[in-house]
């Protein structure tokens, strides 16, 4: 029994490869500098962020038959990061020392900031290769993902399939030793990806404050230790969920002449549904904006590549090479408005 159970474990292991990894970056630094006419203002910031992941991998290679073989993969990820900004700004100190000390100036002089963002996915994974007569060729792959900033209305995990299928031709008994096409290769993919949300936005949140005018002046509700907290302009969309991006694509990839010609040619599309948008919205309603689901957003287009190898020799060549591309971007839907505010040129970046 004992070299029965041996012999199964064995052929388990020759069966299936488990992998376990954990990986942990870390990461600090502080800034400090003093600023102003005669140095009479300073700002000092710490920030750290970590990043934590964990995979556990199962994968198995098997060789169905001599035209046949297969290769899958389960796997499990947890990822996990944190942000932590402290610091803040000083002015006008009382004594010309320690200009980092926030407590050299006096309260309505000092301005103390602190920013933390934690976020986590969780998924699991499928994949699955197969080659048929090493002439056909798929690529089969699911994720089930789940995010912390995803909103609490909004579903809990969301399931992102792909597949992508290759057709070698060219090993057809028809075309084998011909001297016209040396290579033939037909391309299908379809594929959904996601992007999670920023986080803070599922819920309305207080803020403290910070009163100004087109004059330069400022008024803080923490001076003096009478703090405050208002509801924050942007409202939280409980509803929130991934920003979603469907897409398939067709193509070829031909040789001829022994490799003396070459062309390829490509067709896309796709579409972004549930765009991530701040919305404005009506000074009635006691906010001014929501940041949301709001867009969809459609591109196509296609790509033509050609090239010819005029003298090709192991120390001298000459190749043309001809390249066309067409594109074409289309905003499908804004949740009803007509338009939305980009915050100004400042604001907007590639």
């Amino acid at each position: 029994n004992y070299e029965k159970t041996e012999y199964v474990e064995e052929a388990i292991h020759r069966l299936v490869e488990i992998n376990y990894m954990i990986g942990l970056e870390n990461e600090a630094k502080k800034y400090a500098a003093l600023l102003g006419y005669n140095y009479q203002s300073s700002e000092w910031y710490k920030e750290s962020y970590r990043v934590f992941n964990k995979d556990l991998i199962a994968r198995s290679d098997l060789q169905i038959s001599k035209n046949f073989n297969l290769s899958l993969i389960l796997g499990a990820n947890l990822n996990d990061r944190k942000y932590l900004s402290l610091g803040g700004n000083i002015r006008d100190f009382i004594l010309p020392i320690d200009p980092y000390d926030f407590s050299n100036a006096q309260p309505e002089n000092i301005n103390v900031e602190d920013y933390d963002r934690h976020m986590r996915t969780a998924a699991t994974y499928f994949s699955s290769n197969f080659g048929l007569y090493d002439m056909v060729f798929v690529n089969a792959n699911v994720r089930a993902e789940s995010s912390s900033t995803i909103g609490p209305l909004a579903d809990k995990v969301f399931i992102y399939p792909s597949i992508d299928l290759a057709w070698q031709f060219s090993k057809l008994n028809i075309f084998l030793g011909s001297p016209v096409l040396t290579f033939g290769k037909l391309r299908l993919a379809y594929g959904e990806v996601g992007v999670e949300p920023p986080p803070f936005n599922t819920q309305s949140i207080y803020v403290s404050p910070n009163y100004s005018d087109s004059f330069g002046g400022s008024l803080s509700t923490d001076l003096f230790g009478a703090g405050s907290f208002t509801p924050s302009q942007d409202l939280g969309d409980p509803n929130l969920s991934p920003e979603i991006k469907k897409e398939y694509e067709v193509g070829t990839d031909l040789r001829f002449f022994d490799n003396k010609i070459k062309l390829g040619y490509s067709y896309y599309y796709n579409k972004t549904e549930d765009v991530f948008f701040n919305l404005s919205l009506a000074n009635s309603s006691g906010y001014d904006e929501i940041f949301t689901n709001a867009g969809e957003i459609e591109n196509k287009g296609m790509e033509l590549d050609l090239s010819y190898d005029i003298i090709k020799n192991d120390d001298f060549s000459i190749n043309f090479s001809l390249n066309w591309s067409y594109y074409r971007n289309k905003v499908l839907d804004l949740k009803g408005v007509e338009s939305i505010r980009l915050g100004g040129l400042s604001a907007v970046s590639g």
